[in-house]
């Protein structure tokens, strides 16, 4: 019973404290969508916790994907075709919010700055995307510049200061949000703590970020411990997923300890 009472109080805590609210959701939402107006649903693709339900509130920024055609693994240079598109934004976009919007042209991505009084409310940044192969869900993956794998604000910005002082070739990863988003879909379909326990520690690991900088663990690396710790037990509940994650955290993350 005790536990019983323990899971109910961790779901409620994650709904009432980290769990984005109908207004968060809204927000977004409209911004994705005046994006997709823009450029066409099927050149779009929201990626990160946000598409996948895993994010936490406050809601700060949002990846989104601008897919430019295939892969074809030569000499990629994308700065001349996201300033035009940049430009194309200036003219054409219809901002569905009442904060004023700053659009930055970095060398693999755009910054729109969504501000209010010179404050930062939102950000999306448009990253460009190669179609690949297609997954084991029938969907298509990409390759993107390496700089998606870090968070946005000071990390991409040192990473593109860096880059204009030494100029060198951005290495293109590949990665596959679909199916991502797919696997989270379903293990929240078998069982539905599991978002609510990957949002619980996402909210511990903002926490220690926000009191040391240094703090290393990312948000993705956290969903997939999660992820594997559900598909080897399923019937795990709140409790005992978020136990097990912190458990073996230190000899996970230091294995000579």
């Amino acid at each position: 019973m005790i536990k019983d009472e323990l899971n109910r109080l961790l779901r409620s805590y994650v709904k009432e404290n980290l769990s984005p609210n109908k207004s968060d959701i809204a927000f977004v939402s409209k911004i994705y969508q005046s994006f997709c107006e823009l450029l066409g649903n099927q050149n779009c693709l929201q990626i990160g916790s946000y598409p996948r339900y895993t994010s936490v509130r406050p809601i700060h920024d949002l990846d989104v994907l601008y897919i430019m055609g295939n892969w074809h693994q030569t000499n990629i240079l994308p700065f001349k075709d996201l300033t035009t598109l940049a430009e194309k934004f200036g003219r054409e976009y219809k901002n569905p919010t009442g904060h004023n919007i700053k659009i930055q042209v970095q060398t693999h991505s755009i910054t729109f700055q969504f501000v209010s009084n010179d404050s930062e409310i939102f950000a999306v940044d448009l990253v460009p995307a190669l179609r690949d192969t297609i997954n084991e869900f029938g969907k298509y993956t990409f390759y993107v510049p390496e700089v998606i794998k870090l968070r946005r604000g000071d990390k991409r910005k040192m990473f593109y200061k860096q880059h204009l002082a030494q100029p060198q070739e951005i290495e293109w990863i590949k990665t596959d949000p679909l199916g991502y988003i797919q696997i989270a879909s379903e293990i929240n379909e078998q069982n539905s703590d599991f978002r609510k326990a990957v949002k619980f520690v996402k909210g511990w690991k903002y926490y220690c970020k926000s009191i040391d900088d240094e703090f290393s663990l990312k948000s993705f690396h956290i969903e997939q411990i999660i992820t594997e710790m559900c598909k080897e037990i399923m019937t795990f509940d709140a409790f005992d997923l978020i136990f097990y994650f912190f458990l073996p955290l230190q000899k996970r993350f230091n294995p000579r300890q």
